[in-house]
């Protein structure tokens, strides 16, 4: 984490100990950056979990989410995250591929907001409960829904508000589409915003994001993938 953005951004040589590799700009560079992320993109390593089903796409794509625990595992997993965030600035550099990450991760790397149709491809099944409140009019009230959300911190179970004191304020048919907002942004940022603001703070210090910008997500997506 001492190296500099215009270190970061160098060429690097990468050898592995105790071999003769006269290919480190190519074929040696491609295998340290499969072992690294074979190892950080793992189940156990707890950094990272299988997302579901409906996070892959028509080639069966396995994509990676964010463990919301993570910090369960490494009490360092911010630092972890600052880390994972410039070696996939790195790897685009590079020409290395990454594994793939959940759709909307792509428009947080890129500043694009996210929005209700991102949730589809995160989680179909909750995309389509919710969408199904949208047509429930004055019914929404039997739900006794709230602006707060269960969440679970650490193993503790707490509650996280959408808005100040949103335990106390009740879903009915005109707040609805303000709670899905808030609903929405909790689920695919706000639960993992410790991890996620530093993985695009590490990703930045390896490339300064206005040059990303005449990329629309999905060929941003293919460009790092």
């Amino acid at each position: 984490m001492a190296m500099t953005p215009d270190e970061l951004r160098r060429a690097w040589w990468i050898d592995f100990s105790g071999e003769d590799s006269m290919d480190a700009c190519s074929a040696t560079r491609r295998e340290w950056y499969q072992q690294l992320f074979e190892e950080i993109f793992e189940d156990n390593f707890g950094l990272w979990q299988r997302a579901c089903e409906s996070g892959r796409d028509e080639k069966d794509k396995q994509r990676w989410k964010i463990n919301a625990l993570s910090g369960r595992r490494y009490a360092y997993h911010l630092d972890l995250f600052r880390f994972l965030g410039r070696l996939l600035g790195r790897a685009l550099i590079d020409g290395s591929l990454v594994p793939f990450l959940e759709a909307h991760v792509y428009k947080l790397l890129l500043g694009w907001p996210i929005t209700f149709e991102d949730l589809n491809s995160a989680d179909e099944e909750i995309y389509k409960n919710l969408r199904t409140g949208l047509d429930m009019g004055d019914e929404i009230e039997e739900f006794s829904l709230n602006f707060s959300t269960p969440a679970d911190n650490l193993g503790r179970g707490t509650d996280v508000e959408f808005m100040a004191g949103g335990s106390s304020v009740h879903v009915n048919a005109d707040n609805f589409p303000e709670w899905l907002e808030g609903h929405l942004k909790y689920s695919l940022y706000g639960r993992v915003k410790a991890q996620l603001d530093e993985l695009l703070l590490g990703f930045s210090e390896v490339v300064p994001i206005p040059i990303l910008l005449v990329f629309v997500p999905k060929e941003f997506e293919k460009l790092l993938s």
